[in-house]
């Protein structure tokens, strides 16, 4: 219930931060208007009708003062739209009912009407082009001058935000490809010098698609830079431009404030055996050597990248690790580590599958949701069935559990030694609540039909899903590691890259494993495969990785003038992103699904004013920043149509004729419509999914 009020509440900020935001755009448009003397007759935030409305002279009511005001003007004998009471304003300040946006009604202009002009002298029709586009413009320059306000005032006091120091890089991925390491610290991009990781991102997914970006980075200890070439592909969560990194974490293990968090971080540690260690732990050795640090933006700390590079020198040997607590209190572990597997290419029917020459282990549960413990699942569950797919792999899995959307579904679980069967409820966006990882720890495989042209292919008879692998060469297997040590020691002997290797496998078939019946066959490779497995390199199991905290800083201004640069340059760096998100927009390297709608833009907000009033007025500078180049670009209805319309008729001496006004109305309001219906779509589709 305290979640549910809490959440609520920051719904409520967002909502009240974002009239703020309209406010002072409409603003704009008021005191424009009232400088060009133009009649006023109503200034509202929000749209569709009044919920309460205030007018000089008549005071604050509910609903709308216009019908009463009309009648008293007609009943003074003057006219409805331009005349004057003596002691009551011409102008009704009133919030209505849709929060979303706002307008200034002046007499002789109305953007959905634009048959709506007037003769009079005070009217909107009646001014100058050059007056009328200065009206038009003043409230996009309120909002650039609000942005900058507030991010001056977010940086007098500091945000924390991500160091632009680079931690994971993917294998095979373009910064892979162009010798970027874990630990080195981006200085610039294209030139222009980098503060944060998300810089980093955003300038990444907007660059020009197919051409080289160039990063100029430090590497750890160095006082020089270096420039590489580095071309983005599509690809990530999101599939926008990206070089394949993410952002540094410490070695520290991460400390929530929520107690909900920490039991979060609690069950990953007690999923992988590690009960001793605690939130907010730091990693003081390992392997008997101090953790490499970085110092980025003046802060120094201690990187997980260390663990990584480790673990990978080891090549499965255990890597001892000590952890200190504030207090000074020790624990030594061994960091678990998995083998990590080949990704299988991404044109075949399961991409997302990793392997051991086409060998696909079973999957388990990584770390299980809320949602998910609440049906029954466990960390380190193995799947045997699901629904009717026995010994599925992921996409037989995934497939069979999006077939069940509102409905439960029977999975067949091994849990330890034990074998549990439970049924689950499947919401309706086909998920249970949970993250999949390959059973690794087992030398069971999953179907392999998908894997024609791998090496598993050869094997005759192909062994059916579910089948164990017993021993290779004789010696008993008992997790991929061990088969893929067993296959290196056969490789020793086959230096040439023309020869072929035989190797002997002894199979469990599933439906014999209970009389212990097996199958012999031999599985002939290529110097070239064993090459491949021997490449392979071990990497820190997810979920250990998952507990280690991101780096961040505090950004922050030295001074009220240094603030107000700061202001200024990011109002400048968004102003340019947004434009640039709607060129890369119509070349595709950005998605209509990657844009955000007002549900969207709410729970984003959300999640800011939980932070704090600094987050949140942060989001509030990007809001308005980005409301004022959406309302300036040329499309009918917002105020850049206008200013076109504007633009025209001060260069011909004449109006647009009033037909294509109308047309160019309608199709403004028609493109809007589509957007704002397909963002709001987009927005609940990804709020609702798990």
């Amino acid at each position: 219930m305290l979640d549910l009020l809490h959440n609520f509440f920051n719904v409520l900020l967002i909502v009240i931060g974002f009239g703020l935001v309209i406010f002072i755009h409409e603003l704009g448009h008021f005191l424009a208007a009232k400088w060009a003397g133009i009649r006023v007759p109503a200034f509202a935030i929000g749209f569709g009708t009044a919920i309460c409305s205030w007018r000089k002279g008549m005071g604050f009511r509910m609903g709308s003062s216009e019908p009463s005001y009309k009648q008293r003007l007609i009943d003074a004998g003057q006219h409805p739209e331009h005349g004057d009471l003596a002691g009551v304003s011409q102008t009704e300040y009133r919030l209505n009912w849709f929060p979303f946006g706002g307008y200034v009604k002046m007499l002789g202009q109305d953007d959905l009407n634009p048959d709506a002009a007037s003769s009079s002298e005070g009217s909107y029709t009646s001014k100058s082009p050059a007056k009328r586009m200065v009206v038009i413009s003043a409230g996009v320059v309120m909002n650039i001058l609000l942005a900058a306000f507030l991010f001056m005032i977010v940086f007098m006091f500091g945000m924390r935000d991500t160091p632009p120091v680079i931690g994971a890089v993917n294998a095979g991925s373009p910064a892979a490809l162009a010798g970027i390491r874990s630990g080195d610290t981006v200085v610039a991009m294209e030139g222009s010098s980098i503060e944060t990781f998300t810089e980093v991102m955003i300038n990444t997914a907007m660059s020009d698609p197919g051409e080289p970006c160039t990063l100029t980075l430090r590497r750890p200890g160095a006082e020089e830079t270096y420039d590489v070439d580095v071309v983005p592909e599509m690809g990530g969560p999101a599939n926008m431009l990206q070089i394949g990194v993410s952002p540094a974490l410490t070695a520290s293990i991460v400390d929530p404030h929520e107690d909900s968090d920490r039991e979060i971080i609690r069950k990953r540690l007690e999923a992988l055996g590690l009960q001793s260690l605690q939130p907010g732990m730091s990693l003081s050795s390992i392997d008997g050597r101090q953790p490499a640090t970085v110092t980025s933006n003046g802060e120094s700390f201690g990187v997980f990248s260390t663990i990584q590079d480790t673990v990978r020198a080891a090549d499965g040997a255990p890597v001892n690790a000590a952890f200190t607590a504030e207090g000074g209190k020790t624990v030594e572990i061994v960091v678990p580590v998995v083998l990590d597997l080949q990704a299988m290419d991404e044109d075949s029917d399961a991409p997302n599958a990793r392997h051991l020459l086409g060998l696909v282990p079973l999957l388990k549960v990584m770390e299980v949701s809320e949602q998910g413990a609440e049906k029954g699942l466990e960390a380190n569950d193995v799947f045997l069935q699901v629904g009717s797919a026995a010994w599925p792999d992921r996409l037989a899995a995934v497939k069979e559990i999006q077939a069940h959307r509102g409905r439960k579904i029977d999975l067949v679980l091994l849990r330890g030694s034990e074998v549990r069967s439970l049924s689950a409820a499947v919401d309706n966006d086909g998920r249970i609540g949970f993250v999949i990882a390959e059973a690794s720890n087992l030398p069971i495989v999953t179907a392999t039909d998908w894997t024609g042209g791998l090496a598993v292919s050869r094997l005759d008879p192909k062994p059916p899903a579910g089948t164990r692998i017993d021993s290779i060469n004789g010696v008993a297997v008992d997790d991929y590691a061990s088969i893929r040590r067993v296959l290196l020691q056969s490789r020793e002997g086959a230096a040439d890259s023309d020869v072929t290797v035989d190797v002997e496998m002894t199979l469990l078939d599933p439906g014999q494993i209970e009389s212990g019946s097996t199958v012999t066959t031999t599985w002939t490779l290529t110097a070239d495969e064993l090459d491949a497995v021997a490449e392979l390199s071990w990497a820190v199991d997810p979920l250990f990785e998952m507990s280690f905290a991101q780096a961040s800083f505090i950004m922050k201004a030295d001074n009220p003038i240094h603030a107000v640069a700061i202001g200024v340059e990011k109002t400048h760096w968004i102003v340019v992103q947004t434009y640039l998100t709607f060129v890369r927009l119509f070349q595709g390297s950005v998605r209509v699904d990657n844009l955000k709608g007002p549900v969207g833009i709410a729970h984003i907000g959300s999640q800011f004013a939980s932070e704090g009033i600094i987050p949140l007025l942060f989001f509030l500078a990007l809001i308005s920043a980005n409301l004022a180049v959406i309302n300036f670009l040329p499309i009918p209805v917002v105020d850049g149509g206008q200013f076109v319309m504007l633009l025209i008729e001060s260069i011909t001496r004449r109006p647009v004729p009033i037909a294509i006004q109308n047309v160019a109305t309608l199709f403004g309001l028609m493109l809007i419509a589509a957007v704002f219906l397909t963002l709001t779509f987009n927005d609940i589709r990804n709020l609702v999914a798990p």
